[in-house]
């Protein structure tokens, strides 16, 4: 996400013709932004420029107060949408009830996710031959983690 949002920036700098950024010019940009994204994912993009110019150009756009003010600006008002979460007995529901030859392999990463208390980038690099049968059980390796610690 790092790298799209900065190459972005610069893909938008070269059809500007930017030579040189500033505090005006991020404020250029980040109006057009404003246009179609909520101060939420502005705040978002504005997190992995300032990242990103720190690195690759020695750019601290933490020390531009207009900038920051206009984003603070365009957040006001905003009510962030909460995702849906399902109940302990929705869950429940779902496990016993629905079809296992339809959601067998939805069962089974639910059950892994919650009590593996994986996180879902976690989930989506499982391979099977990170499952190991133990005859009374299944071991699950999880090994590529945010933390970069393996997990059993």
């Amino acid at each position: 996400k790092y790298k799209k949002a900065y190459k972005e920036f610069e893909s938008w700098c070269l059809e500007k013709r930017v030579k040189d950024v500033n505090e005006e010019v991020l404020l250029a940009y980040f109006e057009q932004k404003s246009k179609i994204l909520k101060g939420s994912t502005l705040w978002s993009i504005y997190s992995m420029l300032r990242a990103t110019l720190n690195v690759n150009k020695k750019i601290e756009i933490k020390n531009y107060p207009s900038l920051i003010a206009f984003i603070k600006r365009k957040s006001v008002g905003q009510i962030s949408k909460k995702s849906s979460v399902f109940t302990r007995s929705e869950v429940e529901r779902f496990l016993k009830e629905a079809d296992n030859n339809a959601y067998l392999l939805m069962k089974v990463v639910l059950i892994v996710g919650i009590s593996g208390a994986c996180r879902g980038g976690e989930l989506t690099f499982l391979d099977v031959k990170n499952v190991k049968d133990m005859e009374s059980f299944f071991l699950i390796e999880i090994l590529d983690t945010k933390t970069h610690i393996r997990r059993e």
